[in-house]
């Protein structure tokens, strides 16, 4: 009997050595990509839609893939180490995709005085509220200015809200003044992001960006720097430049 015992007391032992030493050498992967969306696969095992976290991983290195429809395949190999959370964030590049498929992507028209009518690729003109879904691509936008009808082009991504901000001389910066914006709380954490007014804080891995809502110019790290789109709120959600979260999220 007392042998039986000593050998359970030997069992339940390592029993609880094995869970501690696993608890201890298993960590995570917080998956974030950009559009977001997209499906996670770890190690050939699917693990839900990007931004996810995958956590109780063995230690060490381990092969993580991104697949979504219209984009091409993302892999790569992340480094686990015990008892903590590895970031690992990527852009997809958009795929070739056949003549049969509709790749569709947003826009939002910014910086026109209230019920002015625009006309985006020769369509009648019309008064432009919230988004508006279109192929992806490069198209055109007309409006009214001081001194006559202006053009501007720019491109929509697919499965992305692109910004586009109207002015009769556009910003500097670009020939277009257009960029790509994301829901910055599918990169970012609530907590990251603090809102005084008109005045965002982002404070995310080491990096401080302080930016106004509608304004292209922010300081990022401490160096003002411009991206071709500006925090703004859709249907009460922040979007911010995917240039910003791509920096934030590295």
């Amino acid at each position: 009997m007392r042998s039986f015992l000593a050998l359970v007391a030997a069992a339940l032992l390592a029993s609880w050595s094995g869970t501690a030493f696993a608890a201890v050498s298993s960590g995570g992967i917080y998956v974030v990509s950009l559009p977001s969306g997209a499906d996670v696969w770890i190690d050939g095992i699917y693990c839900g839609r990007s931004p996810v976290l995958v956590d109780a991983l063995p230690q060490g290195r381990h092969m993580a893939t991104l697949t979504r429809a219209g984009w091409n395949v993302q892999e790569a190999q992340v480094d686990v180490s015990g008892g903590g959370v590895v970031l690992w964030s990527t852009r997809l590049s958009a795929g070739v995709r056949g003549s049969s498929e509709k790749a569709t992507g947003q826009a939002v028209v910014r910086g026109l005085p209230k019920k002015s009518k625009v006309s985006i690729d020769g369509a009648p003109e019309s008064e432009l509220y919230g988004t508006v879904a279109l192929a992806e691509g490069t198209h055109t936008v007309t409006f009214a200015g001081a001194h006559g009808s202006v053009t501007r082009t720019f491109t929509v991504m697919p499965d992305m809200t692109s910004e586009l901000l109207l002015r009769e001389q556009p910003v500097k910066a670009s020939p277009e003044h257009v960029g790509v914006i994301a829901p910055a709380t599918d990169y970012l954490p609530p907590e990251a992001i603090e809102v005084n007014g008109r005045t965002l804080l982002i404070r995310y891995q080491g990096h401080k960006a302080i930016a106004s809502f509608d304004r292209i110019w922010m300081r990022v790290d401490g160096k003002v720097v411009s991206y071709n789109s500006a925090p703004t709120t859709i249907n009460g959600k922040l979007y911010l430049p995917v240039d910003l979260l791509d920096l934030l999220t590295r």
